[in-house]
């Protein structure tokens, strides 16, 4: 399949725009689509407006990308019809977009912050079932901003002017703390969590909050390709040093969802502990002697 990457960038911006209205209106008072007692954490933050906006998007781009693969986070065993065209796409594109329809749920429902977002990316097979991002989007629906990477470098695009954005030009964060929000099985990392910045809530303000400064990187581990993966590859383009501890090189990840005994699973990456912010940072190699691979 060929594709002109950037059209394919611009029409995935124009879906995630047409969400902006329903979203903004519903901040801090979306309800929760299962509050039952015993529901899990991420259950209980799916709200109606990420259905609505992954539907949206997702209609949109196949009106002009019908033959893409996709990888999302909802009704992953109950698929829409739009969705259902695009799983039929499976093993014949070797071209995968990938949404997080609300990144930041928890936050944005209970409205205790607006920079909540939208995650996009597409990813390229590069064989079998391995794939590497050849472009990642963010968009924050509050301030009609979006976050841009590609081969071509991180941009930042608002009211259609796009400005190239990268870590020589940024500020330096005076905090030592990463964050260390989305680490899987944190009890196998020797790490003092208590000192590390908890006040985050998503992957979407992780990446805005690094590139002006607020924070000096973060760590991650086991997160799904299709939010926690994004961040990280989007920032390397900014200027980011992104490393695994264990010292794998940083790039090639699963590509697209696997159907095991009949149960669809969106693809997370399981090479340890990944690490992102600056090498001359005095704790980035501290950080580094913290292996966990599953």
């Amino acid at each position: 399949m060929t594709i002109n990457l950037e059209s394919i960038e611009n029409v995935i911006m124009q879906g995630m725009r047409l969400t902006r209205e329903k979203t903004i209106s519903n901040f801090g008072i979306a309800k929760s689509l299962n509050d039952k007692e015993g529901a899990s954490i991420a259950s209980q933050a799916l709200t109606e407006v990420d259905l609505h906006n992954q539907e949206t998007i997702l209609v949109h781009l196949f009106n002009h990308f019908p033959d893409l693969a996709i990888s999302v986070e909802e009704r992953t065993e109950d698929p829409t019809e739009v969705q259902a065209k695009f799983y039929d796409n499976e093993g014949k594109s070797d071209l995968c977009f990938t949404l997080d329809a609300i990144d930041g749920t928890y936050a944005y429902k209970n409205g205790i912050r607006n920079d909540y977002g939208i995650i996009g990316s597409i990813m390229k097979r590069k064989h079998d079932n391995v794939g590497e991002f050849i472009s990642g989007l963010l968009y924050f629906p509050t301030h009609d901003l979006f976050l841009l990477a590609n081969d071509s470098g991180f941009f930042e695009i608002q009211e259609d002017h796009r400005k190239k954005l990268d870590k020589s030009s940024a500020l330096v964060s005076d905090r030592e703390e990463y964050s260390a929000i989305f680490i899987h099985d944190k009890k196998r990392l020797e790490l003092d969590f208590d000192r590390f910045v908890n006040e985050i809530y998503s992957t979407t303000q992780m990446v805005l909050q690094m590139i002006r400064g607020e924070i000096p990187g973060f760590l991650t581990s086991y997160g799904h390709v299709y939010d926690q993966a994004v961040g990280p590859w989007m920032l390397s383009k900014w200027g980011a040093d992104v490393i695994y501890a264990s010292g794998i090189e940083y790039g090639e990840l699963p590509f697209g969802d696997k159907i095991i005994d009949g149960e669809r699973i969106p693809p997370r990456d399981r090479k340890g502990l990944l690490i992102v912010g600056d090498k001359s940072h005095p704790l980035f190699k501290e950080y580094v002697k913290h292996h966990v691979v599953d």
